[in-house]
């Protein structure tokens, strides 16, 4: 299995830099485990590449010798959020004549619980990333997988949405999920870009996105060849172009990030969720050692459990 990670850095944050290429080289492993070949793609924006950040690059290009993976980094102008350098780097696979099976979509993400909980989800543990190659392989018609919680479409409830996202987006829509995610205005610049992009394809009658743009996607579900020349539009009027200033909606770069998943489920492709891989917690009884919280009469050696509660 050929596969490609496009990592999107954008802040130079060195402990989400870290979060990525620590992502990286699980993928890598697990690649050279089943067979495989990986190429890593890696955009830098300008104002993202103190010493520092090049030096964890170069880090991470040492640690992937021993799988022979290999690294691609595209400098690129800060614009158009994560979505804007991810077209820029498949354009530049597709110059290199590039093809695979499938590809991972990660970037630093700005909210660290996200871009964590992402990160656990897709690539949590190297046996996280085994199951996720082993379901493509299963399901020839798997096109797209995402974190779960993440995956907003025409059906969504306030309990299939993560949490974190209902408090980030819906507190006053929790019973109009799907309306506040595709506006009518939303809806229409997807409608238009999809004709732009595909056309002589079927129109898409469902609408769905995976919050944040992070995934794992078959490449020939994506259509590489459809999106690429949309990275070299430069309008300076209208909404047909991608800005360097952050908003919640209503840029290219959001139509973009929905269109990309419309446009999977319209070709008749599946779209899953995964649950973050899970996380080993040692907990120690108190009982075993004397203190005077175990000393007490009142103590439960279950205790520990319930104040964990939280995290699990």
């Amino acid at each position: 299995m050929r596969t490609a990670v496009f990592l999107q850095i954008g802040s130079e944050h060195m402990h989400a830099i870290d979060e990525l290429c620590g992502c990286v080289e699980k993928v890598a492993g697990v690649s050279r485990d089943t067979g495989g070949a990986l190429d890593v793609h890696v955009s830098l924006v300008d104002q993202a590449s103190p010493p520092k950040v090049l030096a964890r690059l170069q880090e991470l290009r040492r640690s992937l010798e021993a799988t022979a993976a290999s690294v691609h980094v595209l400098p690129v102008a800060n614009g158009g959020a994560d979505v804007l350098p991810f077209l820029r780097q498949l354009a530049e696979s597709q110059q290199r004549r590039r093809s695979y099976d499938l590809i991972l979509k990660i970037h630093t993400k700005t909210d660290a619980t996200w871009r964590e909980r992402s990160l656990a989800s897709l690539c949590g543990s190297a046996e996280q990333v085994h199951s996720l190659f082993s379901a493509f392989k299963a399901d020839p018609m798997l096109g797209l997988v995402a974190p779960q919680g993440t995956v907003i479409h025409n059906g969504s409830t306030a309990a299939s949405v993560w949490s974190h996202l209902l408090q980030r987006y819906y507190t006053n829509a929790t019973d109009r999920i799907a309306a506040a995610t595709f506006d009518p205005q939303t809806l229409r610049q997807m409608r238009a870009l999809d004709r732009l992009l595909f056309p002589g394809s079927a129109r898409f009658d469902r609408s769905i996105v995976a919050a944040g743009t992070m995934f794992w996607m078959r490449f020939e579900a994506l259509r590489a060849q459809h999106w690429i020349g949309l990275a070299s539009i430069n309008k300076t009027k209208g909404w047909l172009r991608f800005t360097g200033r952050y908003a919640d909606n209503l840029k290219l770069e959001h139509v973009v990030e929905r269109l990309l998943t419309t446009r999977v489920l319209a070709d008749n492709w599946t779209v899953a969720e995964v649950v973050p891989a899970p996380r080993p917690v040692a907990f120690y009884f108190p009982q075993y050692h004397p203190t005077p919280e175990s000393e007490s009469t009142d103590f439960e050696p279950t205790a520990p459990l319930a104040l964990a509660a939280g995290y699990m």
